[in-house]
């Protein structure tokens, strides 16, 4: 294989690495789907009450562990601004 060859593949191979990388970042501080589906339901059974106190309910829940306390007011808050309408 010639040198041009080599470092095509080798920069080819880092390309697709930094891909990877790229997307793992991206999807830092977005819920799952799954727990945006917990969430909706805590928000929805504790519609009465204020947002602290939902997020305390929440953060009871092992399925939030390492979820930014700020990030999880702001879904509450959306999630609760919808229950209103239902």
């Amino acid at each position: 294989m010639s040198d041009y060859r080599k470092i095509m593949e080798q920069w080819k191979d880092w390309r697709i690495e930094e891909g990877k990388q790229e997307i793992k970042e991206g999807g830092m501080g977005i819920l799952t789907t799954d727990q945006a589906d917990v969430l909706q339901g805590i928000v929805m059974r504790n519609k009465n009450k204020n947002i602290k106190a939902i997020l305390k309910i929440t953060l009871k829940d092992s399925m939030f562990k390492g979820v930014d306390k700020k990030e999880l007011l702001g879904y509450i808050d959306g999630a609760k601004q919808f229950v209103k309408y239902m």
